[in-house]
Formats: structure tokens, sequence, C-alpha cells
């Protein structure tokens, strides 16, 4: 067996897992590693690992993923399972069969891979490592040098049809029969948050800013008609309505329920996405008025119109849904007791440090600490730590330092309208984001992060207010990432030499390598029957019914397939099935001239009966030719030229003698 394919074996097995082991459990990739390196050193020293010993390592490896992933019944502990089989494999090579073990529990940990990350990078990875894979699996079958062999153009040519006549029938399979729900073997098994979960949970202000200094996508969104301006593009992800009089948390009281909190014709439509897997608060536009899940998984409704995704498959979440052209919201289940609770300390030092504010309405409160905020007050995206006790801080903030972030201006409004007992909750999530004018749809970024005030208005309900606007508005109009380039000048902060860099001259170029990423994952990805009644409205089919929707997919298939299979039937034939073909050809042409030879007889003797009988030397020319051709050891597969010359003998020194 070369020795080089085991080498190949182990670039494979490196190159498929290590840069995608943020998918495994720590321990995994530790014991992975561990496994590669002890299969390094049984190669370099010859020595071999005994099968009881193999046996042990297997045993305890089912254990530990089992033990990782509480089961073997979930994708991730798949990908675990595999990846450590397939080094385990390479322990015990001794034939090609088990080359050809290991490749294929090699492509099975590719595969649970993709299922977990989806990504569109590693699909091109499994097609060109399959591709390559076929090469070796040709090596194993010539038992030839693997660089000569590659290199051969007959070989580049199978391998060249095969991948296209490959990626031709899946994408037929792929868009006729879409993405399926089916769930029994993809359940996760791991609690994935996403990044963005512990912000969304709770507030302690200043802590979003490691978040607003991040390029990070959290999900992108893309509006079927209309979008609403960037100055009132706020994606509310979570409300938090406890504070212990400077940081916020959720409001437990409130607490999730399945239905839908309003259902009705809304003005935005969008469909949105998210970069990452995981469980957290989808983020809307406010208020909703209707929301549909395009990725299998269970939503949760609470507070003013706080939904909650808890995915079902290791699906990135994605969702379709609408709002209202309105800055309220109404008939939302937070109490208004609730909204007004807050320390009694924080209350009457808010109520000693704005007597002015007393007998004035909501609306009299929030002009005058906006106008307070635009005043004495300035934005920072670093602020700095404030210490000390929650009232500590909050009087810091209030009467000392005067600087900060979103969260600070917002925790800060909110318990100036609680002292003075207006209802006021705090929402969270992102404002604006970055629009893409090449593929038409926004990218929301971490630095996209943001927090907001509602207030209880009795007239209409719960009003959005943004003292931020107050405080910075060139962020809110023309959001972050204009005001956080500004910002960086005009601070003149280091270590951001290569965003701005980007920024200044790859935007375009980066614009449409995200907007082909997006487009590619939309069509590929994340093709689901949703999407297929999308290609139907296009082609403006949308009102047959899904039964005959589901029988024409069928019929076109079918089709497709068949006209696949037609055009390639010639093409897709082995170059030898000709050679041996014409040899068949051959023998029976010699019947028909009167020399009665035997099939079974080798070629060389056949050439030399053919000698002893005076045959014209023609004839031992085409069994010269045959000969140079079948068994010539530097050839992988005939070339089109020594094919014409067999059918040349074939048809002039044959065919015209009988």
């Amino acid at each position: 067996m070369k020795a080089h394919i085991f080498w190949i074996s182990i670039l494979f097995s490196l190159a498929g897992f290590l840069p995608f082991y943020a998918l495994h459990s720590n321990t995994i990739v530790i014991v992975y590693l561990v496994l590669v390196s002890v299969a390094v050193i049984s190669r370099v020293t010859h020595i071999r690992i005994n099968k009881a010993l193999r046996s042990l390592i297997l045993i305890s490896s089912i254990i530990l993923v089992w033990n990782e992933y509480s089961g073997l019944r979930n994708v991730e502990a798949a990908a675990g399972l595999f990846a450590l089989l397939s080094i385990l494999k390479l322990w015990e090579i001794n034939k090609s069969r088990d080359y050809f073990l290991y490749f294929l529990i090699f492509q099975l940990m590719m595969i649970s891979q993709y299922l977990l990350l989806e990504s569109l990078l590693l699909l091109l990875f499994m097609i060109v490592s399959a591709t390559m894979m076929c090469a070796v699996f040709m090596d194993l079958q010539k038992n030839k040098s693997t660089s000569n062999a590659f290199m051969n153009p007959g070989k580049r040519k199978i391998l060249w049809r095969l991948m296209i006549t490959s990626i031709a029938l899946a994408t037929v399979l792929f868009f006729s029969f879409p993405r399926s729900s089916f769930t029994l073997f993809r359940t996760t098994s791991k609690n994935q948050t996403h990044p963005w979960t512990d912000y969304s949970e709770k507030l302690q202000p200043g802590s979003i800013t490691k978040l607003q200094q991040s390029d990070n996508i959290i999900f992108r969104a893309r509006f079927s008609a209309s979008s609403p301006a960037l100055p009132d593009m706020y994606w509310h992800g979570s409300t938090l309505g406890v504070t212990d009089g400077f940081n916020w948390f959720r409001l437990k009281s409130v607490i999730f329920d399945s239905h839908l909190p309003v259902n009705k014709l809304g003005f935005y439509d969008f469909e949105a996405d998210m970069e990452d897997f995981g469980k957290g608060s989808l983020f809307l536009l406010s208020p909703v008025s209707d929301l549909k899940l395009l990725s299998l998984g269970q939503v949760s409704w609470r507070g003013l119109g706080d939904a909650r995704m808890d995915p079902l498959t290791n699906q990135k979440t994605r969702w379709r849904s609408s709002s209202l052209f309105e800055n309220k919201k109404k008939d939302d289940p937070v109490s208004l007791q609730s909204a007004t609770q807050i320390p009694d300390e924080i209350k009457e030092y808010i109520r000693n440090l704005f007597p002015e504010y007393r007998n004035l309405s909501g609306q009299e409160i929030l002009k005058k600490s906006n106008e307070l905020f635009s005043k004495d007050f300035q934005y920072s995206l670093s602020p700095g730590e404030y210490e000390g006790t929650p009232f500590e801080q909050l009087k810091s903030f209030l009467e000392d330092r005067k600087i900060g972030v979103c969260e600070h201006f917002a925790s800060a409004q909110a318990i100036i309208l609680r002292s003075f007992d207006i209802p006021s909750i705090i929402s969270v999530g992102f404002h604006g984001g970055d629009l893409n004018e090449i593929g038409d749809y926004w990218v929301i970024r971490g630095r996209d992060a943001h927090a907001w005030v509602h207030f209880y208005d009795e007239d209409n309900g719960w009003v959005r207010n943004d003292p931020t606007l107050f405080v910075a508005p060139s962020l809110i109009s023309q959001g972050a990432t204009e005001f956080n380039q500004q910002w960086y000048q005009d601070n003149q902060i280091e270590g951001r030499w290569l965003t701005n860099y980007r920024f200044v001259y790859f935007n375009d170029f980066f614009k449409f390598i995200d907007s082909t990423y997006y487009n590619l994952n939309l069509a590929f990805i994340n093709f689901d029957q949703d999407r297929q009644e999308k290609i139907w409205e296009f082609l403006g089919l949308e009102q047959l019914s899904k039964k005959w929707h589901r029988w024409s997919t069928f019929f076109i298939a079918g089709f497709g397939l068949f006209l696949f299979w037609l055009f390639n039937q010639n093409r897709s034939k082995n170059p030898w099935s000709k050679i041996n073909r014409y040899y068949d050809k051959f023998f029976k042409k010699l019947h028909k001239l009167d020399l009665n030879v035997d099939k079974t007889v080798a070629p060389l003797r056949l050439r030399e009966i053919l000698v002893e009988n005076g045959a014209d030397l023609s004839l031992v020319h085409f069994v010269d030719t045959y000969v140079d051709v079948k068994y010539n050891t530097n050839l992988t597969i005939p070339t089109k030229n020594q094919i014409h010359l067999l059918r040349k003998f074939l048809n002039k020194n044959i065919y015209k003698r009988g």
C-alpha cells in the first residue's frame, strides 16, 4: 500500500476538522488531536497498535461522545463520533478496502458538520474533497503514483465529468424537492445561544460598548416593498422592566405564551435570517402585526411584542414579519404597576434632583429630560465603567461624569419617568443597519446594538422615545457605521485602521461579496417549500392547487432527469467499454474469415495464430494496437487517438473482408 495515501488521508482529516473545531466540544477536539498524533507516530515508527487496544479506545470514544452530548441521537454527537472513528480507522489501515471505509466515514463526518454549520464554504470543500477522493480511489484500483495518475489528461477528464454530472443531478433534485422538516435524527443536544442573548436579558449600562465595537453580522433583513426610514428602524428584541436603580432586567412576571399578540395586515413586510445558530430573541419592527417562522422551531411571546425562538433543528433561524406604521403599542400584557417599580432611595433622589418635574405629564417630562441630555451630556463609545452601588452609579452619571452610551441615557430617562409615577420600560435590540444596495437588503451588525425607552400614555398606550436622538442625533439619522467611523476619527482612536481602510476603499467590493454569499444561501442552503412557492409565484402559477404543484414538481424532475440521462447516454460510457466492444467485433469478423479462434485466447497467443495462418498484417496491427492500449502500465484510460486508430483498423481491414 502506497505510503503517500496515508499522508493524504491525514491531510484530509485535519483539513476537514480543524477549520470547524468550534462545532465540537473541547474534549472531542483534544481527543481527536491525540488520536491523530498517535496515528502519525505509529506510521513513522512502524509500530502496529494491537486489536484489543483499538477496540478499547473505540468503546471509550463512544462512551465519551455519549457523555459529551447526552446521547447519540443528535447531529453534534454524530459529527464527533464520525470524527473519532475516521482517525481510529487510520490506525488499522492494511488494505485498499480500509481506505475506502475511511473515506466513507470522513464524508459522513463532513455531512454532519454541514448540518451543523450550513456553510457554502463547507459545501464547496465537501465537493472538492469528494473529487480528490475519487482520484485516490483510482490510484488504489490501479496501484499507481498519485501525481502521475492525477496529472493524466484522461483521468482529469473522468473526474471533471463526474463532478459536473453530480452537480447537475444534485441541482435538479435539490430544486425539485425542497428542504424537508424531518427532525427524527436532527435534534440538538446543546442549548446554544446567540451571542447577543445575555445583552437582551439584562442591561448593565456600559456593557454594550463591546458589542457596539463589533463588526460581526447578527442578522440580515430584506423588505418586500417599502422600508422604514433609517431613523425609524428599531429592531425590538426584548423588554426589560425590573430595575435596581441603574441596571435593568427582564420582567419575569410577564410570562411567555404561544399566541401572536396582534394578527392583522402590516405596513412593512420583511424576511430576516440570523447569521449564527442558536436560540434567543427574534428581532422585529414594532409594533408587530404578523409573524411567520420560516425555519423549524417554537416561538413564544411575552411583554411588548417579545418573540423568543427555540429551534428544533440546526437550521439557521429565519422568519417573515410585518409591522404597523405607528410608534405606539396597545393591549400589551405589561402591568402598569410593575412598570413604575423603583427603589425608594432612587425615587427620593430623583424627585429632589428635578423638583421642577413634579405634576408634569409624561410627555412634558420626556421633553425636559431630552433637553437636559442634549445640553449637558456627551455620547461616547468608550465611557468607562461606573463603579459603586446602583445608586452611586446613577448619581455619578447624572451629576458628575455625564457621559455614556444609549444604555446610560435609556436607563436614566426610564428611572426619571418612574420616579414621577410614569410607567416606563426599556427595549433592547438594534437600530438601523447597513443597506446593501447591490442585494437590496439590510445588514444588522453588533455595532447597531441599541437601547431605548417606552413610556405609557393614556391615550396612545406604550410610546417609544429614544433619548440618544437628542445626545447623538447623527447616530440615529446616519446609522452606527457612519457615526462610529466619524467618532473614531474625531477622537483619534488607534487600532481601527483596517476597518477604516476597508470602509473607505473596499466598501463596494465587500458589499458584492456579502450579497453573493447571502443570495446563494437563500437559494441553496435555505431552499424550502416557501422558496419553491415563490418560484411558482414568479412563473405565475401560484393560483394552482398544492396537489397540482406536487405532481408537476415530480413530472418536471422526472423529465429533467430523463433528458439528462438521454444527453449523457453516449458521453458517460467508460472509454474502456469501447475498446472491449471493438475487440468482440474483431472476433466476430475473424469467424467470418474462417479463422475460428476461441475468445479466451490471450492477445499475444492470438497474434501468433494470425501469423501462423498467414493472416493479413493489418489484422496483426489491430492486435498489436489493442495490446498496447490494454496493457500499457502508464495509461489510465485510452486516448481519443487510440480509440480512433482501433476503429480505423476495424472498419478498413475487417469489414471489407467480411
